[in-house]
């Protein structure tokens, strides 16, 4: 009962905002019942028969009309018929005494919401009012709800931009005027609910990847406005692009529900700013290169200047500055005009960018002054290196029309950070090297300190000198040997190249074999040591001496020749030495570079018999447990952890380490540096046999070795 009286309550409550027009022809009957109806609603217009109900309802604005059926004039139903042609969805009640079925059906036909008997019973009364009221309420919504959707086209067809509402089903749910003039009408005609993708790209698919992300997948996802530009072909086959900008649209609960997009060609706008670019491009090049040359100017070399200070400072590494000036360029100017000397000037820095690395800036200053930046400096040798190829290229005779020039040039170098850090200062260190140069004649080059002008003029006079030594073979071979610390016994020996000068005297390897390596010299230093040592061992084995393994030191560089091993398969051929009577040396450090290389390059020295030796071991930096893929018979343990043997007890400690990490992976172990019967002790009670120093020898010419090889037979 209380929830009738509520649901009675709501319905009455819902009544009195509706309009209502009641028509009824018979008066007693129109007075009670609208008595009745005036308990549920406020706004009652009555009309006296079906004529004047229609003419009411002509002029005014109804939710509900409950009539009559026989009426004078104009019936219920003609009235009815009537009003439906003009509207078809308000709601009507038929309220009559015929019970005859074809007013039923008549009413039925023509979409009436109820049909109620005289008198009616008032619960089945409130019962229709109450799906009346659903009805008109629903009606007032959809009216609403198509208010909002005129209103909101209304907007957007004001929008000189297309635009579109897109459901998250990519939907379109509106579309403006201005779209639907860019958008082939009969296409949309022909999709009964047409999705975004095939509207504006024709696909049949949602866009996707970096050329067409989705704007509807990126604001679902984010919940926030986002732009993304699209490019497709036009029809004219014209590439065009279109920045689509998209904001979310929410429901009451504030879901997601769909976006608002707005389409823009920026076409015209993106060439615009390609333009702008070009011609900023075009003066900003200008401004930082040189106009006859093409190369950095001075502004833009000292922007790189005082970049490679930071960089380098940061990193902690080195550089170089270079100040080049040309000598007698003022008199090739003056006598033979400025055009030639634009030329030379041009030929000039030609040659000077074909000589740098690409990390590298060459810069023209002004004049006939230009400055290199040299970056990644290993060391200072490096830039000596660097300024002797320049003057080589510089001294190169210039052709221009029928003349035919010869410059030099003066260089000054300044070193970060051995000469100063601020780059200002570098530049004008290596200014005052370079008049440094022209002072002392000329074409060449001067380092502002004069103690590495020293140094590197001594590397270059080396270099020259190691290649004159090779071609007159001034270089000779000593040979150390190594022996069994327990019985004594010569278990090999080692060939150690030194380099008899002719106004130095005997030059030790050190001073010498990195140039070698550096230059590329050491290629066929190497293969001397290995054709002449292997020769001298093979005449000892004729002579009937018994000098067991020939070690030779062999550097990866050499390895990695090409012809490598069938320079090793010659020598060993020609020299009738027994492969099982070679070792080869190779440091720790070197094995550890391009590993996977190395292993198959010693495979196949390996695989020939020679066996294979990490020398100066524990030095390096080998990763232990890549040691175990390496074909390797040997490691030696480096002098340095010899020398304060045995009451060192770090060294202690290490050299028993390497000795049982040999004897795990089945290695032999030497030891190099044994100098004294402490030592000798110390390893052999350590498990180390084998063993090279001072005190079985030192490293000796090959006569001297004769001679012990002689006394061990005798």
């Amino acid at each position: 009962m209380d929830k009738m009286m509520t649901n009675i309550e709501t319905i009455i409550e819902e009544c009195r905002n509706l309009r209502l027009l009641y028509v009824e022809d018979d008066v007693v009957a129109r007075e009670s019942i609208q008595m009745v109806l005036e308990e549920f609603f406020e706004n009652i217009s009555v009309a006296v028969d079906g004529s004047d109900g229609l003419e009411k309802y002509k002029n005014g604005d109804f939710d509900l009309i409950i009539t009559d059926i026989n009426m004078p004039r104009m019936n219920g139903l003609e009235m009815i018929e009537q009003i439906r042609k003009r509207d078809k969805h308000i709601s009507i009640l038929i309220l009559s005494a015929y019970t005859e079925s074809e007013y039923f059906v008549t009413g039925i036909k023509l979409g009436v919401d109820g049909y109620l008997l005289k008198p009616f019973d008032m619960e089945q009364f409130i019962g229709v009012l109450g799906n009346v009221i659903v009805k008109v309420q629903f009606q007032k919504a959809q009216e609403k709800l198509i208010e909002h959707h005129a209103y909101l086209q209304s907007i957007i067809d004001g929008v000189e931009d297309p635009i579109m509402v897109i459901r998250e089903d990519y939907t379109i749910e509106l579309m403006n005027s201005n779209l639907q003039k860019n958008i082939d009408a009969k296409l949309v005609a022909d999709i009964k609910h047409p999705k975004c993708y095939e509207i504006s790209h024709h696909r049949s698919t949602p866009c996707e990847g970096d050329e067409h992300p989705c704007p509807l997948q990126q604001v679902l996802e984010s919940q926030k406005h986002t732009t993304v530009v699209h490019n497709h072909i036009d029809i004219d086959g014209s590439l065009r692009y279109v920045e689509l900008a998209a904001s979310p649209l929410f429901d009451n609960e504030h879901n997601c529900i769909g976006i608002i997009e707005s389409v823009r060609d920026i076409t015209a706008h993106l060439d615009v700013q390609d333009k702008l670019r070009k011609q900023k491009d075009v003066l900003t090049h200008q401004a930082h290169h040189d106009y006859l040359t093409g190369l950095p100017n001075r502004v833009l070399f000292h922007e790189r200047l005082f970049q490679a200070v930071k960089k380098t400072a940061r990193r902690q590494d080195a550089f170089a500055l270079f100040f080049i000036d040309l000598d007698r360029f003022k008199q090739i100017n003056d006598s033979l005009g400025h055009k030639v000397g634009d030329e030379v000037l041009q030929i000039t820095a030609d040659r000077l960018n074909s000589i740098i690395r690409k990390e590298d800036t060459l810069a023209r200053l002004g004049g006939d002054e230009f400055t290199i930046l040299m970056g990644k400096l290993n060391e200072p040798q490096d830039a000596s290196r660097m300024a002797q190829k320049i003057l080589d290229i510089l001294a190169k005779p210039i052709h221009i029309a029928d003349h035919i020039l010869y410059i030099s040039s003066s260089i000054g170098i300044s070193l970060y950070p051995e000469d100063d850090t601020d780059a200002h200062n570098l530049l004008k260190y290596a200014d005052t090297a370079m008049y440094k140069a022209k002072d002392a004649g000329k074409n060449n080059f001067q380092f502002y300190s004069a103690e590495m002008t020293a140094v590197a003029l001594e590397r270059i006079v080396m270099e020259a000198s190691l290649r004159q030594a090779l071609e007159k073979e001034e270089f000779v071979l000593f040979y150390q040997a190594k022996f069994n610390g327990e019985n004594g016994q010569l278990t090999g020996i080692e060939a150690l190249v030194r380099w008899q000068h002719p106004s130095r005297g005997l030059i030790s390897p050190d001073q010498f074999i990195a140039i070698a390596e550096e230059t590329g010299l050491i290629i066929p230093l190497d293969r001397w040591v290995m054709k002449t040592a292997m020769r001298q061992v093979v005449r000892w084995y004729d002579m009937g001496f018994n000098p067991e393994t020939l070690a030779l030191n062999i550097t990866m560089k050499q390895l990695h020749q090409k012809d490598f091993l069938l320079y090793l398969d010659t020598m060993l051929q020609e020299s009738g030495l027994k492969s099982k009577w070679l070792e080869f040396e190779i440091t720790e450090g070197q094995i550890m570079v391009d590993s996977d290389k190395v292993i198959t390059i010693l495979q196949q020295i390996s695989d020939r018999g020679i066996e294979l030796s990490i020398d100066d071991f524990g030095t390096g930096y080998s990763s232990l447990s890549y040691l175990k893929y390496f074909p390797i018979d040997k490691l030696k343990i480096d002098q340095s952890f010899i020398e304060n043997l045995p009451d060192d007890e770090d060294d202690a400690g290490i050299a028993r380490a390497v000795i049982a990490l040999a004897k795990s992976l089945n290695l032999k172990v030497i030891a190099e540096g044994v100098e004294n019967e402490a030592q000798k002790k110390f390893l052999i009670e350590n498990g180390c046999q084998n063993m090279q120093g001072y005190l079985y020898g030192k490293p000796m010419p090959s006569k001297e070795m004769e001679t012990i090889l002689t006394e061990m037979m005798g």
